[in-house]
């Protein structure tokens, strides 16, 4: 469909036409099914369906405010997607609670400087110590990233997924997921050092 019978679609549905509302729900269903019940989150079916409903809802509560800038399905892939992720997000934070940190902060080097260390292990970032001066130097660092490079790192050390599924999740070549890392990382060491006077060190 081209961006006018999309803008008038959605112009309907916006006006209450419940026959617009079940031509939009009919055109996305597929899409959003596809990712939301995608066997690699392990949602149960009824996890899956429970976060279609939110999708849809989200897509609903989000159409004022669409742009056009990309396709409808995009657009609901996007969101279908984040919901995905933020469901992940909070199942691992229950699951694995305690854990080795994945970004773990180790005091002093034979310096006196301070080390911050990546590894592959998982744990939220949220279970390193906020009140520590390095905690909250490493939060204030990855919120200076760019959107891109926040979610490549959440989702490699926060919710340990493999390049495999990074890829296939961010829509980008397997390839480009390990350059695209090593560069976030090396802006969040820049912005670390930037901030706390102590250096990164990256253990891909």
């Amino acid at each position: 469909m081209s961006i006018q019978d999309d803008q008038k679609l959605i112009s309907r549905c916006l006006s209450g036409d419940e026959a617009a509302w079940s031509n939009l729900y009919r055109r996305l269903y597929k899409t959003v099914h596809f990712i939301t019940h995608w066997h690699k989150w392990n949602f149960t079916a009824d996890q899956a369906d429970e976060i279609m409903q939110d999708v849809f809802l989200g897509i609903v509560s989000s159409l004022k405010t669409f742009q056009f800038e990309c396709s409808l399905e995009t657009f609901a892939s996007n969101i279908a997607k984040n919901k995905c992720i933020s469901e992940i997000r909070r199942i691992t934070a229950l699951k694995r609670e305690g854990e080795q940190e994945s970004l773990s902060i180790d005091e002093t080097d034979d310096d006196g400087e301070t080390r911050i260390v990546v590894r592959d292990s998982v744990s939220p970032f949220s279970h390193i110590v906020e009140s520590a001066e390095t905690g909250q130097m490493l939060q204030q660092a990855l919120e200076g990233l760019d959107e891109k490079c926040r979610t490549i790192i959440q989702l490699k050390y926060y919710d340990d997924y493999s390049y495999e599924d990074i890829a296939a999740l961010s829509n980008i070549p397997l390839g480009t997921v390990a350059s695209r890392l090593k560069r976030c990382l090396l802006e969040l060491k820049k912005l670390c050092e930037k901030q706390g006077g102590g250096y990164f060190e990256s253990t891909m």
